[in-house]
């Protein structure tokens, strides 16, 4: 069945046909391809509904500018006075140094008194 419309428009003569041949292809395959622009439009509007929502929760120029202006008071004269106040009170090297001798020490000593429990242990059971 090869039908062919014609369409005439200021003496030009495009042919498409309906079934296969020469022509404008066949309409499955339009129709084929159609479909897949449809696709590809669903998939596009489900992006772009994905940046809309995410569009409002962006930081504008105006803002960055508040945030801008925010940071200088921050560092005022009674917060820098207040940091020099809590410095001393910090653990020095030593302090450190001094507390991680004492937590060795004591793990050492945990480790034989349990490796002795358990060697007394085995030879009470055999």
């Amino acid at each position: 069945m090869n039908n062919s419309a014609v369409y005439s428009h200021r003496g030009a003569i495009a042919k498409s046909s309906v079934g296969s041949g020469p022509g404008g292809g066949d309409v499955e395959d339009v129709l084929k391809r159609l479909g897949n622009v449809e696709t590809a439009v669903t998939d596009l509007k489900a992006q772009v509904t994905r940046i809309e929502t995410v569009i409002p929760g962006l930081a504008t120029a105006a803002s960055v500018a508040r945030i801008e202006a925010i940071i200088p008071a921050l560092a005022t004269a009674a917060s820098v006075a207040r940091i020099e106040a809590i410095i001393p009170t910090l653990a020095t090297k030593a302090d450190l140094s001094t507390l991680e001798t004492m937590i060795i020490k004591w793990m050492i000593g945990t480790v034989l008194s349990s490796t002795a429990l358990a060697f007394s242990i085995a030879k009470l059971v055999h």
